[in-house]
C-alpha cells in the first residue's frame, strides 16, 4: 500500500492524519484488549467514532476509556488524538509521550505527538519528532509535510527551499509541497521566482487562495 493509501485508510478509521504511520504494517499495536470480547470492543470503538463525527470529543474518549486502561494501545492512540481534536494539546502531548515512552519505536505516536507540538507553537520541539521519523524512515510523507511546515514556521526560508524542491521531486502532483518552495521564494524577496512557484500551485490546485492573492498582488 502506498503512503498515500495509508493515509486515507487513516483518516476514515478515525485515527486522523496521525495514522499514516502503520504504513507497511511496520508497528505492531495491540487490539485485543485483555478480558473483554470482541464484540465489547467493537461496540466501544463504533460509539466512539459516532461521537466523534458529531465532535462530542470528550464523550468519545470515555467510550474507550476503559479499553485504553485495559492497555489497548490503539484505544491510547485515539485518546492522544481526541485530545487533540478537543483543543487539549498539552493532554494530547502527554498522551503521545507516555506511548513514546512504553514504546520509543511507535511511528504512529511520534507522528502524532507534532500535532500538538505544533498547535502550542512549539515547533522546535515538533521538527525534532518530524526528524527521528525520517531518520528512521527517510520517504515517510507525513513527516516530511510537518517538517516542511515547522521549517516555514522558524524562517528557516533556504532549507525550506530546499526540502521543498527536494520533495516536489518525488510527488509533482502535491500543492501542499509545491507552496514551500513559492512561500520561501516570496519571503526571500525573489518575486519573479515566487510567482513562477505559485503559478505551477495553481496548475495543481486552481482554487489555492494564497497563489492567487500573490500572483495578483505581484503582476509581472
Amino acid at each position: 500500500m502506498s503512503i498515500r493509501a495509508t493515509l486515507a485508510v487513516a483518516l476514515v478509521c478515525g485515527l486522523g492524519a496521525t495514522g499514516c504511520a502503520k504504513f507497511e504494517q511496520t508497528q505492531a499495536v495491540a487490539i485485543e484488549p485483555a478480558g473483554r470480547s470482541h464484540t465489547e470492543a467493537i461496540e466501544a470503538y463504533a460509539q466512539s467514532y459516532r461521537l466523534e463525527a458529531d465532535k462530542q470529543y470528550d464523550a468519545s474518549e470515555q467510550s474507550i476509556r476503559p479499553l485504553a486502561e485495559s492497555g489497548d494501545e490503539f484505544a491510547q492512540l485515539r485518546q492522544a488524538w481526541l485530545a487533540y481534536e478537543a483543543g487539549n494539546y498539552k493532554v494530547s502531548a502527554a498522551r503521545y509521550s507516555a506511548l513514546l515512552a512504553r514504546n520509543p519505536g511507535m511511528v504512529e505516536a511520534r507522528l502524532g505527538l507534532m500535532l500538538p507540538l505544533m498547535a502550542q507553537l512549539r515547533w522546535q520541539e515538533a521538527a525534532v519528532q518530524g526528524r527521528l521519523v525520517l531518520a528512521q524512515y527517510p520517504g515517510q510523507y507525513i513527516a516530511h509535510v510537518r517538517l516542511l511546515r515547522c521549517e516555514e514556521a522558524m524562517k528557516q526560508w533556504d532549507v525550506v527551499e530546499t526540502h521543498a524542491s527536494q520533495l516536489a521531486a518525488l510527488f509533482p502532483s502535491d500543492a501542499d509541497i509545491l507552496i514551500g518552495t513559492a512561500r520561501a521564494r516570496a519571503a526571500k524577496r525573489q518575486a519573479a521566482a515566487a510567482r513562477d512557484a505559485y503559478a505551477v500551485v495553481l496548475t495543481r490546485n486552481p482554487s489555492n487562495e494564497e497563489a492567487q492573492l500573490y500572483l495578483k498582488a505581484h503582476p509581472q
